[in-house]
């Protein structure tokens, strides 16, 4: 999961969830005293010293770009423009079979993973965000599985079905601002989503569920409640 300490400064996880939330709420606490990234990432290597350590990736996209890592090894910067935390094997595949490097190339690698048998501490969806001088944002995207059909000659519409039929569809939901917290994921059959309210001010880490129609009806519940406005990447017709 990735979370924002402020537009242009971003830390993501590879591990235990609950232990992990822990440590980003602390050491966001720390980063709002000084925003020094590597006093932070000291902060959040003591933190992690327990079992069943969660690696982190500090990044930061302005001034002086930065990539830190914190993992078993220690504190260590990263000269390279890639770091990988987590299963390195996931890694070392998602890294070679990502020819174009663009977003859409990283989601369909990434989501090869979490289906394979291979890579078995590799799961959930992918979550996409891009740094730019302004700051990070989530990337909206979806995803489309249609039932077995057989092909016809010419333009056909594509029937992606129903739960009963085997059709499977979501959008993720993110926020339209830059450096704004919170995910969320609206599934098309089963017309309901889930939402993860994130707020580090406040010590908020929940996630909200409702039922809609479409994703536009699912983002007006999320945003009466949260007051972040959301956006989505599509649904079906």
């Amino acid at each position: 999961m990735l979370f924002f300490f402020d537009p242009t400064t971003a830390i993501a996880y590879s591990g235990t969830t609950a232990y992990a939330h822990e440590i980003i709420y602390k050491s966001f606490q720390v980063y709002q005293q000084s925003d020094d990234l590597e006093s932070v990432a000291k902060t959040v290597n003591r933190l992690r010293d327990k079992a069943d350590n969660p690696d982190f990736l500090l990044v930061r996209t302005t001034h002086s770009p930065e990539i830190i890592k914190i993992a078993d090894s220690g504190v260590s910067k990263i000269n390279s423009c890639i770091a990988w935390i987590g299963d390195q094997r996931a890694a070392n595949f998602v890294a070679t079979n990502c020819k174009e490097g663009t977003i859409s190339d990283i989601e369909r690698a990434f989501n090869i993973v979490i289906e394979s048998s291979e890579y078995q501490t590799v799961g959930g969806y992918p979550v996409l965000s891009k740094g730019a001088q302004e700051g990070f944002k989530f990337v909206p995207y979806m995803r489309l599985i249609s039932p077995r059909y057989i092909p016809k000659n010419g333009m056909q519409t594509i029937d992606f079905g129903t739960n009963q039929t085997g059709g499977y569809g979501y959008t993720t939901i993110t926020p339209t601002a830059v450096g704004q917290n919170g995910l969320g994921l609206f599934f098309f059959q089963g017309r309901f989503g889930y939402f993860f309210h994130i707020d580090l001010k406040n010590n908020i880490s929940e996630r909200l569920k409702a039922y809609a129609n479409t994703p536009e009806e699912f983002i007006k519940v999320v945003t009466d409640d949260t007051h972040i406005s959301l956006e989505h990447c599509g649904k079906l017709g």
